[in-house]
């Protein structure tokens, strides 16, 4: 109840100061004990105290920069909670400083973030590390500067190799994040050419690319036997091989966002900074990609469209103009967006964690926090 009743305060707060700075700072403390002092969730002991109090179990199993994290964390003597407290901090970090530079109203966005997909990253430690780097790598996204390669009419400037630096240390993490990689294509080409990309690369992963040449590039990353277990066929005859959920996020997450951006962008008036809205539209395209993994190997990969929330929700607000977006009048074109990104929050907390996760997550977040449970 007391969890509820401030994020909802915060919430509120939020709409009417959404760049005010004390408060942005209230979030990110706010956030980071939940995301810190939570027990008791989905996979904690199983995963990721076993990971933490056993790494050698773990072997193939783990991403080499993850694993070194938790072997350097060990070396210094840190208990499971005192190494979630501070890893969690970095993590939001990364999000809360990028947010704050690339969003017009950072209050909201990290707000909304907190509904969805927040929950879900409580839970995730591993995938919530490598969505913070992916975070911050996005700042890259939005800028060009100095051209270090040319190739005919492609061009590869230093954001875009910064960009690409983070997202190979995400997958050092995660090994999934390196399919992030293909937001380069949003970035860099036409619309057309991202639909054709994405149809292409569906097209090459159910029926050309065999299940071998993809493990050759994740055993690159140190999970090898881990990422090798989607590809079992003990796996793909499972009940965890169900995949229609993950089939349903990502399309919905899809379906709404490239309609709000589609909204925006032939609006021949009433909205501003089209051009980062056109990247938001062809990023969701390109991610896109992933249904040939869903359906072939594992729904999985859903995280990855997941973690590009954050990206679009900064996007779609920072396209709202501001002469219509105070405490004492909203215009009907920004209502219209803002209830859009509303809904779709609301409607992804429900189908990804609502449906089936509420005793396995909501409830652990909602309840099980050992610090404010101490005070109150």
């Amino acid at each position: 109840m007391i969890v509820g009743c401030i994020t909802i305060l915060l919430f509120l707060m939020s709409i009417f100061s959404k760049k005010n700075k004390a408060l942005y700072i209230v979030l990110f403390i706010w956030m980071w004990i939940l995301m810190a002092f939570t027990t008791g969730i989905a996979d904690e002991q199983e995963v990721y105290m076993s990971r933490y109090a056993s790494p050698e179990l773990w072997a193939g199993n783990s991403e080499i920069l993850y694993n070194a994290i938790i072997l350097l964390f060990r070396k210094a003597g840190c208990t499971f909670y005192q190494y979630k407290a501070i890893i969690t901090f970095i993590q939001l970090l990364l999000i809360f400083t990028t947010v704050w530079k690339l969003s017009k109203y950072p209050n909201i966005v990290c707000c909304l973030y907190m509904i969805y997909p927040f929950p879900l990253n409580v839970a995730q430690m591993r995938h919530a590390l490598a969505t913070a780097i992916f975070v911050f790598a996005i700042r890259y996204l939005f800028e060009d500067d100095k051209i270090l390669i040319k190739i005919n009419k492609f061009k590869l400037s230093w954001s875009d190799f910064k960009y690409i630096c983070l997202i190979l240390i995400a997958a050092c993490i995660h090994s999934a994040s390196l399919i992030w990689l293909v937001l380069l294509v949003a970035k860099k080409f036409g619309l057309k050419t991202n639909i054709v990309f994405t149809v292409f690369f569906n097209f090459l992963i159910i029926f050309l690319l065999s299940h071998q040449n993809i493990m050759k590039i994740l055993e690159v990353f140190g999970a090898g036997s881990r990422m090798g277990a989607y590809f079992s066929a003990e796996y793909q005859s499972s009940s965890w091989r169900h995949y229609g959920g993950a089939l349903l996020n990502v399309t919905f997450t899809a379906a709404l966002l490239i309609f709000l951006c589609f909204y925006i962008l032939n609006k021949k008036s009433g909205y501003v900074n089209k051009s980062q809205v056109m990247l938001a539209m062809k990023a969701n395209i390109s991610i896109l990609c992933i249904y040939g993994l869903i359906i072939k190997y594992t729904g999985e990969v859903y995280r990855l469209q997941e973690s590009m929330t954050i990206m679009s929700l900064i996007i779609l607000f920072n396209a709202l103009k501001s002469d219509g977006f105070s405490k004492r009048k909203i215009s009907k074109n920004n209502a219209l967006v803002f209830m859009g990104v509303f809904v779709f929050t609301l409607g992804m907390e429900y189908i990804s964690v609502g449906m089936h996760l509420i005793p396995t997550i909501l409830k652990p977040i909602l309840q099980n926090n050992i610090l404010i449970n101490s005070i109150f």
